[in-house]
């Protein structure tokens, strides 16, 4: 006989459950019940193949919680799912972490009123992390929406990093070119390092191991590799001797265009051909029902106009953001270097930060490891190109001349990340030791004198 439907098992019990209490339930209660329908259309439902960051993403939202996100028929005491598109927005816009955007209108009040540079830094600091995972949910909304798989893969892997875009665009047009290369070394440090390693340390507290298959994570790790010889080159032929600045630039735009090619055939590889390499197993599941329900989502226009306000929000508030980093490197004495590597990364990667955690704790360490590694990986191969790019279209010598120091770090903490990876099992003392270095990283760029900024017109 057919079994029936998991997701319509699930909400005719909270059905029952509703109206046995005559629709008093508490707020835990409806966000209990809320999460068990989601969880139950997830997994009855083909969702498009979603970028490293989204998610985490979706862990988080289910992390973070909402209010009341039902609504209820007074007539019949059921789950009102006619208009989906405001109660996931409803759901989006009441996560507990959106209380931070509070430091957007202050933020942009500081820098329009010129309260100073340190204020304005750090208020539009604060708001830039609820906007990066805000930008994150309409992105993964609107890929859900167009019903198309390999569209919503793109999308998601195209704007995945959106808020390091336009974060890179800003630090670009006003010449702290040396702190757009820091902030993407930085980003691709954090991942590898603290993210995973935390994940790996408290996914490993209280179990003697844990166990993953590794075909995705070292895909993932051998475009690395790749990135890391890309930008090694123009490095290596910056040392190498008497060689003019504008030669370093062409074979740096080069290397941009051949690395944008490579992540190219990395989405297709992702996407199309080898997709369950990128998935962890659902073998434990409840069995489907040959027509799934379908999850509700924001339509296409709501998800769109959510993703187009989100960016210009992120756009001015990472303007005022960028400007406001020579104050903070002048009057706190911050180095410019710590400031690139350390500080702005936590912008874009502290919501997937706490995701990668809790899957690691609920044992589920492929999807943790395709967090951070995946997200290292989109900044590597996407976003490095498109800063030099950028660089090329605004008339600003980007290069990819990391420096000695910054390729000797990400070549090792690449090996380092390849040693633990390729075993397909991890521990906590391996998580500590992956933190434990991204310390020392820390505590060279705090001691990294500054560089002149290069005189260009900002």
């Amino acid at each position: 006989s057919k079994m029936p439907d998991r997701t319509t098992a699930v909400r005719q019990k909270h059905h029952e459950r509703l109206s046995s209490s005559g629709g008093n339930l508490s707020g835990k209660e409806w966000r209990g019940a809320f999460y068990e329908v989601r969880k139950a259309r997830m997994h009855s439902s083909n969702r498009p193949p979603a970028s490293p960051r989204h998610a985490g993403y979706r862990e988080m939202s289910d992390t973070m919680g909402s209010f009341q996100p039902f609504a209820v028929s007074s007539s019949s005491g059921n789950l009102d799912m006619a208009n989906p598109s405001g109660s996931v927005l409803k759901e989006l816009l009441l996560e507990q972490i959106n209380v931070l955007l509070i430091g957007l209108p202050l933020g942009i009040a500081s820098g329009w009123l010129q309260w100073g540079d340190i204020p304005t830094f750090w208020l539009n600091f604060i708001a830039l992390v609820p906007l990066a995972k805000l930008l994150g949910d309409a992105t993964d909304q609107l890929a859900e929406g167009l019903q198309n798989d390999t569209v919503g893969g793109l999308l998601n892997a195209t704007f995945g990093n959106a808020v390091e875009m336009i974060i890179t665009i800003q630090a670009v047009k006003s010449g702290f070119l040396e702190v757009v290369k820091n902030s993407l070394i930085g980003s691709i440090l954090s991942n590898l390092l603290m993210v995973l390693g935390m994940s790996f340390f408290c996914g490993g507290v209280g179990r003697q191991s844990q166990q993953f298959k590794n075909l995705g994570p070292m895909v993932n790790i051998t475009m690395l590799f790749l990135a890391v010889m890309a930008f090694s080159l123009p490095t290596i032929f910056h040392d190498s001797g008497a060689v003019a600045q504008q030669d370093i630039l062409r074979v740096s735009r080069i290397n941009a265009c051949l690395v944008l090619v490579g992540y190219t055939a990395y989405l297709i590889f992702q996407l199309l051909t080898h997709v369950d390499l990128f998935q962890e197993d659902n073998d434990d599941e409840a069995p489907e029902d040959d027509a799934p329900a379908e999850e509700e989502r924001m339509s296409v226009g709501c998800s769109t106009a959510l993703l187009l306000v989100t960016t210009v929000l992120v756009a001015i508030s990472s303007q005022y953001l960028v400007h406001s980093i020579d104050g903070l490197v002048n009057q706190w004495h911050f180095p410019q270097a710590f400031v690139g590597v350390v500080l702005l990364p936590i912008i874009g990667n502290a919501c997937e930060h706490a995701s990668a955690v809790r899957l690691a704790i609920q044992d589920k360490p492929v999807v943790s490891i395709m967090i951070a590694v995946g997200s290292s990986t989109q900044i590597a191969l996407l976003v490095m190109p498109f800063a030099v790019l950028a660089g090329w279209c605004t008339d600003r010598p980007l290069d990819l001349n990391l420096g000695t120091a910054g390729i000797s770090i990400l070549f090792l903490s690449v090996t380092l990340v390849f040693t633990i990876v390729s075993t397909s099992t991890s521990n906590w003392l391996e998580g500590f030791f992956l933190m434990l270095a991204y310390l020392l990283v820390g505590i060279l760029y705090w001691y990294t004198p500054n560089t002149p900024v290069p005189t260009v017109n900002r």
